[in-house]
């Protein structure tokens, strides 16, 4: 399991209008790579993790979680 900077959750909200409860899971799904993680971890329903993911990729115009990592790996690189 890959740790990121959580600027990246902040780098998220500016460059693409993420609230904090999406980018938060953004950061964190890039991490585990599981949705089913990610909602344990996170203490959050799996509907409320579909809903945000959802948000996610109408907001950065990706389409599946391998994309959604290749963006967080790409902005983790700016720090």
């Amino acid at each position: 399991r890959e740790d990121l900077p959580a600027d990246i959750e902040a780098c998220l909200q500016t460059h693409y209008d993420l609230s904090q409860s999406e980018a938060h899971p953004a950061r964190h799904l890039t991490m585990t790579g599981s949705l089913t993680a990610t909602v344990e971890d996170l203490g959050i329903s799996r509907n409320t993790a579909k809903t945000h993911l959802r948000r996610i990729y109408e907001k950065t115009g990706i389409n599946t979680q391998l994309q959604l990592a290749k963006l967080v790996h790409r902005l983790a690189q700016l720090y």
